[in-house]
């Protein structure tokens, strides 16, 4: 029987192996920053992208109070932002869709930024388009109460908005009876400042179209789940600024990680919807990921 001879391997010298296991690991490490490199360009890409591009997000709700089909357009947050020169992309999106009416959640500007005539020049523009309400977010109400500008609401008023400072407002829109309630102040202060008892002297029994404006939408949450309106609308907290696959949204500054109210369309105790628009800027450096720039188009009873 042949028998096989047997091969001594001999272990390559430890400064081979130590050799062997550095260049390993330094294509490792050139493998990761190559990584990060591709994902921050990405990034950087997609950033850009959402810096100048939104997109239109449609609802449709029901009532009774509405007898003839009634468009409503919905924007917030813009913070200075420009979808093309002097905002022109923004305005003839808007004039396609051609809303009955136009309503501001606040937060068009950015504090302490004095500079905001592109926002005046965009409100002239979409007055032109439809009536304009709106209210004040915690950006303008820091810029008045902070010293910086304490003629932004009237300089808002003079370029067409209809400002209402908690207050309710009926106004006719065809054959519609609607009726506004707009109310302001941080969330803390609802009881404080007049806010509260707007919403407490609406009449149980009413026969309008009532969509309520608050800035933060939290405020819907805490303290209105009851209260008697068809429609609420919020803004503030741009869509959570990160949206995770199978999270969800990430973050806002009222409910913190995680946020139920970030942004969408909610259903509050008394039954009426509350949609919270993702807003269409940023005021701070943290890019908007899988979370688009939002313009939000209401349709009530539009078939």
């Amino acid at each position: 029987m042949a028998q096989h001879a047997r091969i001594k391997r001999t272990p390559p010298p430890d400064g081979a192996r130590r050799r062997w296991w550095q260049n390993r690991l330094l294509q490792l490490l050139a493998a990761f920053v190559l990584l990060c490199g591709v994902a921050a360009a990405g990034l950087k890409l997609y950033t850009d992208y959402t810096n100048s591009h939104f997109q239109v997000t449609f609802y449709r709700v029901t009532s009774s109070h509405v007898s003839e089909k009634l468009r409503v357009l919905f924007l917030s947050d813009l913070h200075l932002r420009e979808y093309g020169e002097h905002n022109e992309e923004l305005i003839q999106t808007v004039q396609e869709l051609d809303p009955d009416l136009i309503l501001l959640g606040g937060d068009l500007v950015t504090f302490p930024n004095p500079e905001y005539e592109n926002m005046l020049s965009l409100c002239r523009s979409l007055a032109d388009v439809a009536p304009l309400y709106g209210v004040l977010g915690n950006h303008e109400s820091e810029m008045i109460y902070g010293g910086v500008d304490d003629q932004l609401a009237e300089k808002f008023s003079e370029a067409g908005v209809q400002l209402l400072r908690n207050e309710t407002r009926t106004i006719q829109i065809g054959e519609n009876n609607v009726e506004l309630i707009g109310l302001e102040g941080a969330l803390k202060d609802f009881y404080k400042y007049g806010a509260s008892d707007c919403v407490e002297s609406l009449s149980r029994q009413y026969d309008t179209f009532r969509i309520c404006i608050n800035h933060v939408p939290m405020a819907f949450v805490d303290y209105m789940q009851d209260a008697p309106f068809d429609l609420a609308l919020a803004g503030h907290t741009h869509g959570g600024l990160i949206r995770l696959p199978v999270l969800g949204r990430l973050y806002t500054a009222e409910e913190g990680l995680f946020p139920a109210y970030a942004g969408g369309m909610y259903q509050l105790d008394s039954g009426a919807p509350l949609i919270v628009g993702c807003g269409l800027g940023d005021s701070n450096q943290i890019p908007r990921v899988y979370n688009p720039p939002e313009l939000v188009l209401v349709d009530v009873n539009w078939y």
